[in-house]
């Protein structure tokens, strides 16, 4: 059987249908081990790697969402959805990395994940970020 090219989509897919606590905890934990894409504020033109520091500071874009909740923005399967939606990012950013950064945030109130195979999106709370293992209030 041929590898997915969504596997993280695929998971938002299967939780959209069936609306699980086990779905939502097989998209959290994959998205946790991968990488997706973000819109990089601050990022030198050119680099291809690049650390965030107190002296180069850079921010993810974030999105308003239901009801005017601030949120980051991320894009699963990055070469997927670039490939069917166009490059709305810039960078790409370990989800675990991004999971952590929102934590710093205190405007944040999670992240929005928009999917590669379709115009549908997912979103993880700061609750059910502080609810992850290794992650603490």
């Amino acid at each position: 059987m041929e590898e997915s090219q969504t596997p993280l989509s695929d998971l938002i897919s299967e939780h959209a249908r069936v609306r699980t606590p086990e779905s939502f905890a097989r998209f959290v934990d994959s998205f946790r081990k991968s990488t997706v894409g973000v819109i990089a504020n601050g990022l030198p033109e050119g680099v291809t790697k690049f650390v965030s520091t107190a002296e180069h500071p850079i921010s993810v874009g974030q999105t308003k969402h239901a009801g005017g909740h601030c949120m980051a923005l991320a894009f699963a399967d990055p070469v997927a959805f670039a490939r069917k939606f166009g490059l709305k990012f810039n960078a790409g950013m370990p989800g675990e990395a991004l999971l952590r950064g929102i934590l710093l945030n205190p405007k944040s109130e999670g992240v929005l994940v928009n999917s590669a195979k379709d115009e549908v999106s997912i979103v993880i709370d700061r609750k059910a970020i502080l609810s992850l293992p290794g992650f603490s209030g």
